[in-house]
């Protein structure tokens, strides 16, 4: 098992970038459901989030390589990838897969690649568990960083390598979207740019602000709270639209 990135004595702990990274991806449910596409504050929220997915994936990395027991890591993530998707559904109205179900195939492209020795059968099962996730969110996108991450832990340099060939990737996947369906190449890269931001961020923080530690006190509390939160917040999201029709754009 690999050692946990060295640390700073200053910086911010785990516990509060995770904090930091559910308040953003609440703010992009928020604009997903409740703001009309394309106005600023939609904008604002929707790219806001986009810190959230990256972030958790470098988690997940460190969190597979610092867990003293896998097994019950792994089964965390499938409880809660099972308890989320209703909510998950619900809320955003789409027939898509949640985020912690592609955290959990992360998780298995994970364990694939320490405990697959050869060669092309390695790269034929993460190939499949890629594939797996792409009716989920962050499908494709999530495995890429993940992988990234794992080939570049605990290497601050590495590190920095990695997110910028996943942001590079990232970038390239949210142009040729825009490209489709915005008026005009610029309206396309300014979209993209603006998307890049969350992604961008989370390397900072990451790289240049984690001290590699968790909170002092409470990390329980903090662990199952960060688990409860996502399909809880989604279920307050969805009652709310729901009591108040007239919200939706």
């Amino acid at each position: 098992m690999m050692t946990r990135r060295p640390g700073r004595r200053t910086g911010i702990n785990q516990d509060l970038i995770k904090l930091a990274a559910i308040v953003l991806m609440a703010l992009n449910h928020i604009g997903l459901i409740f703001l009309v596409p394309g106005s600023g504050l939609y904008t604002v929220f929707v790219n806001a989030g986009y810190f959230t997915a990256i972030t958790m994936c470098y988690f997940l990395v460190e969190g597979y390589h610092y867990t003293r027991d896998r097994g019950k890591y792994g089964l965390r993530l499938l409880l809660f990838a099972l308890v989320s998707e209703l909510p998950y559904r619900l809320a955003l109205d789409t027939k898509t897969h949640s985020m912690i179900f592609t955290l959990l195939i992360c998780f298995g492209i994970l364990w694939v690649q320490e405990e697959i020795r050869d060669t092309l059968l390695r790269a034929i099962a993460t190939v499949c568990l890629i594939l797996l996730t792409s009716n989920s969110d962050w499908g494709v996108l999530a495995p890429i960083f993940t992988l990234l991450f794992w080939w570049s832990y605990p290497s601050r340099r590495q590190g920095a390598l990695a997110y910028g060939l996943g942001i590079l990737f990232y970038g390239a996947d949210e142009f040729l979207f825009y490209v489709e369906y915005s008026a005009s190449l610029w309206q396309a890269l300014l979209r993209t740019g603006l998307s890049c931001l969350g992604p961008l961020c989370s390397g900072l923080v990451i790289l240049y602000l984690y001290n590699g530690k968790r909170a002092r006190r409470g990390k329980r509390v903090f662990q199952w709270f960060f688990y409860l939160f996502y399909p809880a917040h989604l279920l307050v999201l969805w009652a709310v639209s729901e009591g108040f029709p007239g919200l939706r754009p």
